[in-house]
């Protein structure tokens, strides 16, 4: 019989009960809880229980299911957490009853938060519901949100149970008590801090009945949301109990649910400015380190879903880090990048940069995004402007306007952001690739429209700065980000002699075709000798091609420097801390 334990079978068919169960529900339900009040027992509440859930299962009437799935959460949550049942043959967490009643208690959880949202029940301040057995459930009280969002921007809750998440090669998800569900989020503005919240974003959640049984019998009940990237457990009469998570289903429908970004025309039209900036997930954390992700090349923050995703799974990760995302048109000229990407962060610095946390930023840059990423450790001086201008800097600046100065270092002049603490390099072409010098690279480029403002701006300084008219038409081409790439760009070129600060930690991953471990090879786009870099703390070789952040070695690999990270920069973080 469908959600019949075999205890619940075997007591039914022992007291001729079985056809009550199938003619006359509740006559049957009324007998059991009879027969409880006699003998309270963990057995007799465990058949009710099951009875009322098997019901549930097999109603089409959404009321009396919610009559059943009422019961069966009461009793299960009894026997899970009354201490006369205990007493009483269900001593060990480890009783298949036991475990079969937290899984039932989910479902059922589930579906009664499900009722209560379909009939706008969950904010309201107090109101009762029926149980199969006959007696009320009293909710004294609206929903209590333990969430980083407030209610008002919560657009509609989903229970995880509903989707399957696809595309997603790790399953995040811990078992334990509660719904898991998520919230989807209204259409957040963008902040001017420098931090916006992407828009529309899932939260997961879960949902926890308890229940109270008062002395003249009634049944007080609360229904209790916890967000699961801040809690792992709650506390239920006194004792600490781990919520049921799900992390993957939420980030599934969100990408589902997205409009896939056009990525070769942004890259084409980085005028446009469709999603440049730092992007989160959740409100600004100060309890947490910003953990930054920047892509590469024609791509997008989705290119770390799975990374993510993974982490997401980790409940040190978790408890420590926030996860943030910095998005560009990477057609733009990679130094233009880099410094709108320092005036965002640095927006963010000027409001939260008090914050012990945010002072132990951790920046992972993926081929492009690593050389944006590492112009907050460098300190280049005028080198990157001698170096482009063929003649010192210091000599050409007074024939500039204030504000033609001022640009210029802005954009190429590199100071070291001291917020910025640790900094991850996968597969970045710190010597470019000769991939950008092939015929269809040269072509991409000429299809880039920059800015015209940036144009305008440019080509003013060069005429100012290059009288001869020869010698303006040998420098009036404007390098795109495709441009940069290539080995002999001059930019590039200065950005790899440029070193890096020595009190910030690095760390390279990089993709090897033929093997993990080997120094050497091509990751099919950039080659060892692009990648490599002699100052680093770490140096970690995946079998890979290009795309090494949805490696699962890579992953493992981040892992261990995130944790190393906490060792280091706070003692209290890291109590307890074990290497993964």
């Amino acid at each position: 019989v469908q959600g019949l334990s075999f205890e619940a079978r075997n007591y039914l068919q022992t007291n001729l009960l079985m056809e009550l169960y199938h003619k006359d529900p509740p006559r049957l339900i009324d007998r059991l809880c009879r027969d409880l009040e006699q003998e309270p027992s963990a057995a007799i509440l465990n058949v009710l229980s099951d009875v009322c859930y098997a019901l549930a299962l097999q109603t089409d009437d959404p009321d009396s299911a919610n009559q059943y799935y009422l019961s069966a959460a009461y009793g299960y949550y009894r026997l899970l957490f009354d201490p006369s049942l205990r007493e009483n043959g269900m001593n060990s967490r480890f009783d298949p009853e036991i475990l079969r009643a937290a899984m039932r208690y989910n479902v059922a959880v589930g579906m009664i938060f499900q009722y209560m949202d379909q009939r706008s029940l969950l904010d309201r301040k107090a109101f009762a519901l029926p149980q199969a057995a006959g007696r009320q459930v009293f909710f004294p009280k609206p929903m209590r949100l333990n969430l980083s969002f407030p209610r008002k921007e919560i657009r509609r809750y989903h229970l995880c149970a509903d989707y399957r998440a696809e595309r997603l090669l790790h399953f995040s998800y811990n078992f334990g008590l509660g719904a898991p569900l998520f919230a989807e989020t209204d259409q957040i503005p963008d902040k001017q801090d420098g931090l916006k919240l992407a828009k529309g974003i899932t939260l997961p959640i879960t949902c926890i009945l308890q229940f109270r049984t008062e002395k003249n019998g009634e049944i007080l009940a609360s229904l209790d949301m916890y967000d699961t990237m801040k809690y792992d457990t709650v506390e239920i009469h006194g004792e600490q109990v781990p919520l049921t998570q799900d992390f993957s289903t939420p980030s599934a429908y969100y990408i589902d649910s997205r409009e896939a970004p056009k990525l070769l025309r942004y890259a084409l039209n980085p005028a446009k400015d469709l999603y440049n900036g730092l992007y989160a997930l959740s409100p600004y954390d100060k309890e947490k380190i910003p953990l930054v992700f920047v892509h590469g090349l024609m791509s997008s923050p989705q290119t770390w879903i799975q990374m993510v995703n993974t982490l997401a799974s980790d409940p040190v990760i978790r408890r420590n880090y926030q996860v943030w995302y910095y998005t560009y048109s990477s057609g733009n000229p990679i130094l233009l990048s880099a410094m709108k990407m320092r005036e965002a962060l640095d927006a963010a610095a000027r409001k939260y940069g008090n914050d012990p946390n945010f002072q132990r930023m951790v920046l992972v840059g993926h081929s492009m995004g690593g050389l944006l990423s590492k112009t907050f450790i460098m300190n280049s001086g005028d080198t990157i402007l001698d170096r482009t201008l063929n003649r010192p800097w210091r000599e050409v600046r007074g024939g500039l306007s204030d504000r033609e100065v001022r640009f210029l270092e802005e954009l190429a002049i590199l100071k070291k952001r001291d917020y910025v603490s640790r900094v991850v390099f996968m597969a970045v072409p710190h010597r470019g690739s000769s991939m950008a010098d092939w015929g269809i690279s040269h072509f991409a480029a000429s299809l880039v429209t920059l800015p015209a403002k940036i144009v305008k701006d440019i080509q003013g300084i060069t005429e100012k700065l290059l009288p001869e008219k020869t010698d303006r038409q040998k420098s009036r081409k404007l390098y795109t980000g495709f441009d940069n790439l290539s080995p002999e760009n001059p930019a590039l070129k200065a950005l790899a002699e440029i070193p890096l600060a020595p009190d910030v930690p690095c760390h390279s991953i990089i993709g090897n075709r033929e093997k993990a471990g080997i120094p050497g090879g091509s990751d099919g786009v950039v080659s060892y000798r692009s990648s490599h870099l002699d100052q680093v703390e770490s140096e970690r070789i995946v079998q890979s091609g290009h795309s090494v952040q949805g490696n699962s070695e890579a992953v493992r690999e981040l892992r261990r420097i995130l944790y190393s990270h906490l060792k280091r920069t706070d003692k209290k973080s890291a109590a307890g801390l074990e290497n993964p």
